[in-house]
């Protein structure tokens, strides 16, 4: 009986389809290596279209094998928070002392978005796939108050504060991923799916009003792990 329900079971759907999916993130900014990158939960909304080849082996009446391609775009929102703590300084030149006070500089992403291709093997009952691609990632930052003292001889103490979010362009990183997946059809326009995903991305940091002149270059990789559904149109 288990025999004849999979032989039984409809193809995998070649053709328009949407999907959604929830998973988790783990990510590491590579050249701030003492800063607290929090994991965290993500949901996304996908579209794309799938095309599958006829049958590889003819007369084969179980897994029918096949190839597939698909190309797929993505809406992802996730907030990983970046904290990183900055000590404190102090700068002396002839009577003049110049003090930064500790601070935490605070980030994370707005959302992600790119487009992913797909290649695999389809049958009967779904798909095994590889994947690849390129994203985009916008970064704000958040509310950090930074405060400098400047103490000029016996004069009184000039006290300057502003808010570090203010001083920063917003960071734009993009980059390519890679990955694989699963999917299972259990009904001609259902599938569910696992997917893993890393990706690498990389931006230039800019400043601007009182830090004006600053520039780095921020590189980023994240671990994606979804689970999802997706349905034929």
């Amino acid at each position: 009986m288990l025999l004849l329900a999979l032989v039984a079971a409809p193809p995998a759907r070649a053709g328009i389809y949407v999907g959604i999916a929830g998973g988790y993130d783990c990510s590491n900014i590579d050249n701030c290596a003492d800063s607290d990158l929090q994991d965290a939960a993500h949901v996304s909304v996908r579209g794309g279209f799938d095309f599958s080849t006829n049958d590889l082996i003819p007369g084969a009446n179980f897994l029918k094998p096949g190839l597939m391609a698909g190309v797929e775009g993505y809406f992802n929102y996730s907030r990983p928070n970046l904290g990183r703590f900055v000590p404190g300084a102090t700068a002396t030149a002839g009577d003049t002392t110049v003090t930064v006070d500790d601070f935490m500089l605070r980030a994370n992403p707005d959302y992600q978005y790119g487009v992913t291709g797909r290649v695999g093997l389809k049958h009967r009952l779904g798909q095994v796939y590889g994947l690849g691609g390129y994203g985009w990632e916008p970064w704000v930052f958040r509310d950090s108050n930074v405060v400098i003292r400047v103490q000029t001889g016996s004069n009184p103490e000039q006290r300057t504060e502003f808010n570090l979010a203010e001083q920063f362009e917003k960071l734009q990183l993009e980059g390519w991923h890679v990955g694989g997946g699963v999917l299972v059809t259990p009904t001609r326009n259902i599938g569910a799916f696992l997917e893993m995903r890393y990706s690498e991305m990389e931006g230039t940091l800019t400043s601007k009003g009182t830090l004006a002149g600053f520039s780095q270059t921020i590189k980023y990789d994240n671990q994606q792990v979804s689970v999802g559904l997706r349905f034929g149109l």
